[in-house]
């Protein structure tokens, strides 16, 4: 693998959180995540939210802590993931924007 391939791997895997890489692999995260929750079939331990239990066990805890997870997860890729994505391409274009006009300024 060349430098400049490892650069750019380097790069994907260690990025900064407050830039749009960083908030495009936190939407990624978010999906893969929820993906396999699914995947799972944690998906039928949300009816802790009716207050029902899935095994039938009242004292199952480890049902609700699923069923919290999965809905935890749920939220992120419903509400969480789009807004990172609109944030990533706004914060890509405003930092364009101001390369742009910081390099017109300079010359």
């Amino acid at each position: 693998m060349g430098e400049q391939q490892q650069a750019w791997w380097r790069g994907w895997l260690r990025p900064r959180f407050f830039s749009p890489r960083g908030f495009q692999a936190l939407a990624a995260a978010f999906t893969v995540v929820f993906l396999a929750c699914h995947v799972l079939g944690l998906r039928a331990y949300t009816c802790v939210l009716c207050g029902q239990a899935p095994t039938g066990d009242a004292a199952a805890r480890w049902a609700f802590g699923l069923g919290c997870l999965y809905i935890l997860f749920y939220y992120a890729f419903v509400l969480g993931a789009p807004t990172l994505l609109l944030a990533s391409l706004l914060l890509g274009a405003l930092e364009r924007l101001a390369r742009r006009r910081g390099g017109g300024a300079a010359s």
